[in-house]
Formats: structure tokens, sequence, C-alpha cells
């Protein structure tokens, strides 16, 4: 499964973008994953003070509120999110 996603500018013009392999999974998973790379590439490159744009309701809805289910397939995935965004 590949995930990827861009960087924006404050001005909203693209900076650079980024792609990973990150193993299998389902639609939400890759989801997930793009939001942990795209967080991971943007704390690599000293960028902290960032706006995360997703078009999955589930995982805005995640980030904001946590995880509904505590054995949801995602919970490593949204811990190691929630783990850089502290």
């Amino acid at each position: 499964m590949g995930v990827g996603g861009c960087i924006r500018g404050s001005d909203r013009k693209w900076c650079v973008g980024f792609t990973a392999f990150v193993g299998l999974g389902d639609c939400l998973t890759a989801k997930f994953q793009a939001v942990l790379c795209g967080l991971q590439f943007s704390w690599d490159k000293g960028l902290r003070n960032i706006i995360l744009e997703s078009d999955v309701l589930d995982v805005i809805h995640a980030l904001k509120f946590g995880l509904d289910d505590s054995s949801s397939p995602h919970l490593e995935i949204f811990a190691q999110i929630s783990e850089l965004l502290r």
C-alpha cells in the first residue's frame, strides 16, 4: 500500500511532495499512514506550525476526539500520530 501527500507553504503553494510504501492494509489504514508520514516528514524538515488536512472525516474525527474503539486496528498508528502531536 502506498501513501503520499504534499506540503504547502503559508501562501498555499506546493513546496514538496512525499510518497511511501507502508505495507498492507485497508483504505482507512492508508489515510492514517499518510497522516503519520506527512507529520514525520514535516517534523524531519523542522516544520512544527502546520495545518493538517485530510479528505477522510473518520481520520479528522479520530484526531480531534480520539478513537472510539479500543480494539480498533488503527490504534497503533493513531498512538504514533498522537505522540507526534504532543
